[in-house]
This record gives C-alpha cells, sequence and structure tokens, in this order.
C-alpha cells in the first residue's frame, strides 16, 4: 500500500542517512520501524501519573481501560 506522511526535513534527512549506512530502502525502514513499534507494549499510564487511590478491584478495572485505550488505533488522519 502505498501512503503520503509529512515529516520534518531534519527527520527525513536522518531517515535517509541511516538507510544508506544500513543498505536499506526508506521503505524497508519505516517497515521496520512500524513494526518494532507495534510490537512494543503499551506504555504502563501509571508511570506517567501515578498509581490511583482507589478499590483494588476499581484500579484495575481503570488500569485495564486506560491500557486498552493505549492500544486502540488513533482514527485523526486515518482514510478509508
Amino acid at each position: 500500500m502505498k501512503t503520503t506522511l509529512e515529516l520534518p526535513d531534519d527527520l527525513m534527512r536522518r531517515i535517509k542517512i541511516r538507510s544508506v549506512e544500513r543498505g536499506i530502502t526508506m521503505t524497508a525502514f519505516f517497515v521496520e520501524a512500524a513494526e518494532r513499534a507495534l510490537t512494543q507494549e503499551a506504555p504502563d499510564w501509571r508511570s506517567a501519573f501515578g498509581a490511583a487511590k482507589l478499590p483494588r478491584e476499581d484500579a484495575e478495572k481503570l488500569a485495564q481501560d486506560i491500557q486498552d485505550e493505549f492500544r486502540r488505533p488513533d482514527p485523526q488522519g486515518v482514510q478509508p
């Protein structure tokens, strides 16, 4: 699938340089970066905002809801 991305000039330069250094195409670079990002565990919201002072069951439900939200794709800019 082809797509268009708007990237800062400096970032694009760095991507081009790194691709050449590694001997891969920029497409391969982006595929690897996307695969790596998608296989990483979603960040634990508690590390950024602190643990909630709730009963255990409520805290576990809240933690699960937040983790689910982090895993949900961002619909902004997505076109069919």
